[in-house]
């Protein structure tokens, strides 16, 4: 679910390879690029895990880097997040003291909102940097990060040339239109006044909750009006739901249905 709003999630227009690595500030043989962000964050993973080793991240993030993990024959280790969707960042540095991660994943920004992990200063794994909900990425090039976001549909990875060479399995370019969305702040602005709790607002949609409900609950009366809403069966998920973004000219009755949703709960207690 989460992949599929990252992918349909266009923040830029593609401006060419030479363009994207002098905006990005870096060499041009130091950024590899791809047409499925979820593929190249497959190829990405499995260049860097080896059979057994685990990958420390922060549920709810992109699919694509639990299963680049476990295609390798490697592990992912959720150190879990709290109603407001910060990272458990305790539990991130009991595994690095313990020994248990070879890797972690650091979202810039959280693709949902929320926080993201943050690393102590004494340890050193290997570093993924998701950036594929940022307008403005901030790369650097370090042997040991791998940076990945997309700009105008085209995903793209920053590494060192010797770790680029390791990733395969890269698609040719394929443009792709961009939808003409509402942005997330202009949702949660929509929802001002309502119960609705909206955590963050950031990201490719915009997360959200209403006290006392829980997640599936909430996301069948919003369903029922037509709103588009997305949930995981995940503990992390117990009162929230990921409301996608809506047509821009169509903000006024996205929120009117939500509201809709709403009075359907309340008439149900």
């Amino acid at each position: 679910m989460i992949e599929r709003l990252v992918e349909s999630h266009i923040p830029e227009a593609w401006i060419g390879l030479d363009a994207l690595a002098k905006d990005l500030g870096v060499p041009a043989d130091c950024i590899a690029l791809s047409s499925s962000l979820a593929e190249l964050t497959l190829s990405a993973v499995g260049s860097v895990l080896e059979p057994g080793d685990v990958l420390a991240l922060a549920e709810p993030c992109r699919e694509s880097w639990l299963r680049g993990a476990l295609a390798c024959g490697g592990r992912f280790l959720d150190v879990g997040r709290d109603h407001r969707l910060r990272p458990m960042e305790m539990a991130l540095h009991r595994a690095l003291e313990d020994g248990r991660v070879d890797a972690v994943l650091i979202e810039h920004p959280a693709v949902l909102g929320g926080g993201t992990l943050d690393l102590p200063d004494d340890h050193d794994p290997f570093i993924f940097v998701d950036q594929s909900a940022s307008v403005t990425p901030e790369v650097a090039v370090d042997s040991g990060v791998l940076h990945l976001g997309q700009t105008g549909g085209v995903a793209w990875v920053v590494g060192t040339p010797e770790r680029l060479a390791l990733i395969e399995g890269d698609d040719p370019i394929q443009g792709r239109s961009a939808e003409d969305r509402a942005d997330i702040e202009s949702m949660a602005e929509a929802l001002q006044g309502s119960r609705l709790l909206c955590d963050q607002p950031g990201g490719v949609a915009l997360w959200a909750r209403l006290p006392g409900v829980l997640g599936a609950e909430l996301k069948r009366a919003l369903q029922a009006q037509d709103v588009d809403t997305r949930r995981r069966n995940h503990p992390s998920w117990r009162e929230g739901v990921a409301l996608v973004p809506p047509a821009s000219g169509a903000i006024d009755s996205w929120a009117r249905a939500i509201a809709e949703a709403l009075s359907s709960l309340t008439d149900a207690e």
